[in-house]
């Protein structure tokens, strides 16, 4: 410390090394040392502050978080004390801000959806989601929705099916994950509306020729897929002794809704064949519908 003119007080002294650089989104920290040998009060005070920093007069602290867009350089920072009278300095010094690859995923809450009672709506929840740059980026429902189902799609869009017979309102919540572990989450809110369009039974009527080429028949297969190719699931075998079917003149009724669970906008194909004591025939060619 010095006197200084020799008026008894001594002036303060301050020290200490600040970081000169940083990253965005990295917290900055620097608290500088000072004594008074009089034992005075002393106060900080800077010259040149940092737009994104706070600086605390009483104990000389510079502290503050840059965001994206404070890259760039402070120069000429000074940090001084004071005890009222005399003033003493640090050493002029500048922060760099850089930036940095990572981004942090800002989920923002979906509304304005709505579907109708009998359909299924996808969702592309991330369209208008930011800080998605460090993928991949992983969607996960985190809370389900109360009248509903949800599946997240491949594309991480969300599909939304309402339950059998509800209309209102709906929510749920979703988590987006990025390559890094930084997260956000966000809700969905939509509106499962009646249909007053939509039939509540679609009937699918399916016939064909009876016993083909006299070959002794005995009963029919109907498969069924979502397309040509995937049409080989058995959906029901036909007898005589199955209610309400005709061998001699075979129809079948299919109930879309009820008996395959289909709703609006699915597609549905069948094949048929037929079979006697000796086996069954190579499967007819697939027809298809959409509901």
């Amino acid at each position: 410390s010095t006197d200084l003119g020799g008026s008894g007080n001594n002036a303060p002294t301050i020290s200490g090394t600040p970081a000169t650089t940083v990253t965005v989104e990295t917290a900055y920290s620097f608290i500088p040392s000072a004594n008074d040998a009089d034992g005075d009060d002393l106060t900080f005070s800077i010259n040149n502050k940092p737009s994104w920093a706070d600086f605390n007069t009483s104990t000389g602290a510079l502290t503050g978080t840059p965001a994206s867009g404070n890259e760039g350089s402070t120069q000429n920072i000074v940090i001084s004390v004071s005890d009222g009278a005399l003033t003493a300095s640090l050493a002029a010094f500048s922060i760099t801000i850089e930036g940095t690859s990572n981004a942090i995923p800002i989920a923002q809450n979906d509304d304005g959806y709505s579907t109708d009672s009998l359909s299924s709506i996808s969702i592309p929840v991330l369209d208008n989601d930011q800080g998605l740059d460090d993928g991949p980026i992983q969607v996960v429902v985190i809370q389900a929705p109360s009248n509903g189902t949800t599946e997240v799609l491949s594309n991480n869009s969300i599909r939304y099916t309402p339950n059998d017979d509800y209309i209102g309102s709906d929510d749920f919540v979703y988590k987006i994950t990025d390559a890094d572990g930084d997260l956000a989450t966000a809700t969905v809110m939509l509106e499962v509306i009646a249909c007053s369009s939509c039939e509540t039974d679609v009937i699918l009527e399916l016939s064909w020729d009876a016993n083909p080429e006299d070959e002794n028949v005995i009963g029919y297969k109907v498969y069924s897929g979502n397309s040509t190719g995937a049409a080989n699931s058995l959906y029901e075998t036909l007898t005589e002794n199955s209610a309400g079917f005709d061998m001699s003149v075979p129809t079948v009724e299919i109930n879309a809704q009820t008996d395959l669970s289909l709703q609006n906008g699915d597609d549905i194909c069948f094949k048929i064949s037929a079979y006697n004591a000796g086996g069954e025939s190579s499967q007819s060619a697939a027809v298809c519908d959409t509901i």
